[in-house]
């Protein structure tokens, strides 16, 4: 379902970097979550991929290697170890004409004899068709087709400037199964926000595999998320993605590469499970399934709650009782001393905070 390619789409975004040996632990680290193909990068530029590789078959994962369509590249490539291969081939006019200066056949002929020579040198063979999304889908077919033709194991479309609604998705993937046999993957870029509900509805459209990467890193805006599809895939497909590893590669990642996790980033974020409102704090104290998409500990999460501004009197008992600090009898003064408060400081009190107020009652 899903093919994490952190370490190649991830680490094309500016200012990301990770040495030879981070590369082989990150890649151990998302193979052991139980996603189950990674793209461990690109062939040439000096880099040693052979410990990336290693890793992910250490985990019972299949690493994939990506290579530029020409047979020294492929070569290249073939000597890191990898089975699997995904050649890039341009899908849109402008690409074809503008970047290499090719008519729509010399395009279909340079895809047939590319994969002839990977076949050569590899197990398992991907054909990436960028700028999928922009593509003429009558010219698209035809590369498809051309693809199946020469012996691809599976295609990749590429939304290569992020500009497919997820109901775009549903069609050109409902369309193009009309047309071949070929497993059907997705790479979305994120540039308007759609590439994680774009590559869920891939999915459910028919598509076999996704693109994504941790905290959906990569080009310009990203990708999809790889932690946001697995949850989902979790959640409503039963699947057997570790969360919590993921998570952990997360911080893991985002540590080693300087980033900062905002609070509220969907699955990983350390906030995600912490309320004020009123009405939610005390719902939660209920059933935290009322206001809770999954147990905490699912994520590594802790659930945690505070007082202030938006807090109610019900949230007030509940968090008096956790602290053990008896009700006052005014009890509802002190709520909107707490209100008063947190509206004073922008922000929620601190539990020695709410002690404090709550002595002088």
């Amino acid at each position: 379902m899903l093919i994490d390619t952190t370490l190649r789409e991830g680490l094309q975004a500016r200012d990301v970097y990770l040495d030879v040996g981070e590369r082989s632990e990150l890649a151990g680290r998302i193979a052991a979550s139980g996603v189950d193909e990674l793209e461990i990068g690109w062939a040439g530029r000096g880099l040693d991929l052979k410990g990336a590789v290693d890793a992910v078959i250490r985990e019972g994962a299949r690493p994939m290697v990506w290579s530029m369509a020409r047979r020294v590249s492929l070569e290249e490539a073939s000597r890191t170890g990898s089975s699997a291969v995904t050649v890039c081939l341009p899908a849109s006019h402008r690409h074809q004409e503008q970047r290499f200066g090719l008519d729509p056949a010399q395009v279909k002929e340079w895809l047939a004899e590319t994969v002839s020579d990977a076949l050569e040198l590899f197990e398992f063979v991907q054909v990436g068709l960028e700028d999928a999304s922009r593509a003429d889908r009558g010219l698209l077919g035809d590369l498809v087709m051309a693809a199946e033709a020469a012996g691809a194991h599976r295609i990749r479309l590429a939304d290569t400037v992020g500009l497919l609604s997820p109901l775009e998705i549903e069609r050109l993937l409902v369309g193009l199964r009309r047309t071949t046999r070929l497993p059907i993957g997705v790479h979305l870029h994120d540039d308007l926000g759609m590439a994680t509900a774009g590559s869920i509805t891939a999915l459910e459209s028919g598509g076999a595999k996704v693109d994504t990467s941790l905290l959906g890193l990569g080009e310009r805006a990203g990708i999809a998320a790889t932690e946001e599809v697995a949850a989902w895939a979790v959640m409503r497909r039963g699947s057997d993605y570790d969360l919590r590893a993921l998570r952990e590669a997360c911080r893991w990642f985002a540590d080693k590469v300087g980033i900062d996790i905002a609070g509220s980033k969907a699955v990983v974020g350390k906030d995600i499970f912490a309320t004020e409102s009123g009405i939610h704090v005390d719902a939660i104290g209920l059933n935290p399934s009322l206001y809770e998409p999954w147990d905490p500990a699912r994520t590594g999460h802790e659930r945690s709650h505070a007082l202030g501004a938006k807090s109610g009197r019900a949230a007030v008992r509940r968090k008096l009782l956790e602290l053990g600090i008896p009700e006052p009898r005014d009890i509802e003064v002190l709520v909107d001393e707490i209100r008063r408060s947190g509206a004073r400081l922008r922000r929620s009190l601190r539990d020695e905070e709410l002690v404090e107020l709550a002595s002088l009652r």
